[in-house]
């Protein structure tokens, strides 16, 4: 119907707008934003519904408009109500905005700490791009390993004496075969390195119970 609309007022573009809230399907957020030709519009490829009770609308899309000073819907995280947000904002953004912001700041709160009796209650530093994170750091640390694009790929542990002990990935590495756990590949690979830090061996299995609680603040979205 929004199509034929757009067809009728000789509109050439449309906006496809997906629902500012964690309920949002991942194919509606990856679409959220994107500016379509109206003759190349296909329903369930760049075009909604995108699917079965698919909440995605579109909007005439004006290119000579400032969409930073016009408003959008979104679903605050915390408290439920309907807030407002500027109208070029992507579901990425608002995503990273209002809801691992929040997340990132509780979280830093209470992870300002170091390893305690075994449970992370720390991350204790970043590193970004391909490089994971050195077998030595700062003895009972935790170092997260981030994606260029800011997602967490991973959190690295070291003991007592400063050696990697343990990785913890929230993927497969893009190879399903070879890590055929949790529900997108999740997994460990434990480290045991002597006391000259030689190492010995590595190994690799399913994460533990208490390690996805550990872990909950990222394993919480799949």
């Amino acid at each position: 119907m929004e199509l034929l609309s757009y067809e009728e007022a000789d509109i050439e573009k449309y906006i496809f707008v997906a629902v500012l809230d964690k309920r949002t399907s991942r194919i509606c957020q990856e679409h959220d934003n994107q500016v379509y030709d109206r003759d190349k519009a296909v329903p369930g490829v760049n075009c909604p519904p995108m699917h079965p009770w698919c909440r995605s609308t579109t909007v005439a899309y004006d290119e000579d408009a400032d969409y930073s000073k016009l408003k959008r819907r979104a679903r605050n995280p915390e408290t439920g109500k309907v807030e407002y947000v500027p109208a070029d904002m992507t579901y990425k953004e608002w995503y990273s905005k209002y809801v691992d912001g929040n997340r990132e700041s509780i979280k830093r709160k209470a992870f300002d700490k170091t390893i305690k009796d075994g449970i992370i209650v720390s991350v204790s530093g970043t590193t970004i791009g391909h490089t994971p994170p050195g077998k030595i750091g700062l003895p009972n640390s935790v170092v997260q390993h981030n994606a260029t694009n800011g997602d967490v790929l991973g959190r690295t542990y070291y003991d007592a004496r400063g050696f990697k002990t343990k990785d913890v990935h929230f993927t497969n590495h893009k190879q399903p075969a070879r890590h055929p756990y949790g529900k997108i590949g999740e997994h460990a690979h434990d480290f045991v390195f002597d006391d000259e830090g030689k190492f010995v061996s590595r190994s690799t299995r399913e994460l533990t119970d208490d390690e996805r609680k550990e872990n909950q603040d990222i394993l919480w979205r799949y």
